[in-house]
């Protein structure tokens, strides 16, 4: 639905642009970035923009594989939630940031998501994506590698950690916008806690 206040108004969405649309939200110029899914069996996302001033209704990307990191070669769009921004991942694991206003696709140098192991962790605002490589064999989470893209940019920051199984690390989040956050305590006592953070 899309609300009015000035006019007192609240009328659904497919009724004001005649799609039937799966997911809405407001871009940074007031614009509605939408979503629909298309596809012989639906697994295919369709991006709009509907500028409610004017009622100008704008594809900016179609037939958009969704990626489902459950599957055999996960490939795909993977959108994200009140950003303008999302990611397309090739079959190889190569990735593009995609603008949804503009339709413009930026690739992202150095990244390829056969190298990590963790799903997208996107900052608040969505305009960074946090990746992690773990060590399987650390008595704890065992973090070795912390990866950052930069969706504004277009660029993407490795950093190596050392000593990551000296404490007992137990999460890893997002800490602010630009920094990372892990929060650890010792292994023998967890009344005395530590949290690292790491600036991208």
């Amino acid at each position: 639905f899309y609300c009015d206040r000035t006019a007192k108004t609240t009328t659904r969405l497919d009724e004001l642009t005649g799609l039937d649309v799966f997911s809405a939200y407001f871009a940074p110029d007031n614009s509605l970035i939408l979503l629909t899914q298309s596809g012989p069996e639906g697994d295919c996302y369709d991006i709009w923009t509907w500028q409610p001033d004017s009622g100008t209704l704008t594809q900016t990307f179609s037939q958009l594989h969704i990626y489902r990191e459950r599957d055999d070669n996960p490939y795909g769009f993977q959108f994200l939630f009140g950003s303008p921004l999302g990611l397309y991942i090739t079959q190889d694991g190569k990735l593009s940031v995609l603008d949804l206003c503009t339709g413009q696709e930026t690739p992202v140098e150095g990244f390829s998501l056969t190298q990590w192991d963790s799903t997208f962790l996107p900052n608040p605002s969505g305009s960074k994506i946090l990746f992690a490589d773990y060590d399987y064999a650390a008595d704890s989470l065992g973090i070795a590698r912390l990866g950052v893209i930069d969706l504004t940019r277009g660029t993407f920051t490795v950093l190596d950690r050392e000593g990551y199984d000296a404490l007992d690390e137990g999460n890893l989040s997002w800490f602010d916008e630009d920094r990372v956050a892990i929060r650890s305590s010792q292994k023998d006592d967890y009344t005395e806690c530590y949290l690292y953070l790491y600036q991208f």
